[in-house]
């Protein structure tokens, strides 16, 4: 009998795409938030004269 101890799982590849996609849009939603948090705070600072 063998030891399954022993066995790694197979290591997962991705297509070369993903690797140069899913760092770009991590990095435009992250953007997105910082922005949109940033026009929450202004909003509730009353930044926005034409806001009522």
């Amino acid at each position: 009998m063998y030891d399954k101890d022993n066995h790694t799982p197979p290591k997962r590849q991705y297509p070369p795409f993903y690797e140069k996609a899913v760092p770009i849009a991590l990095g435009i939603i992250a953007i997105a938030i910082v922005v949109l948090l940033l026009i929450i705070v202004g909003v509730a600072l009353g930044l926005f004269p034409g806001a009522r």
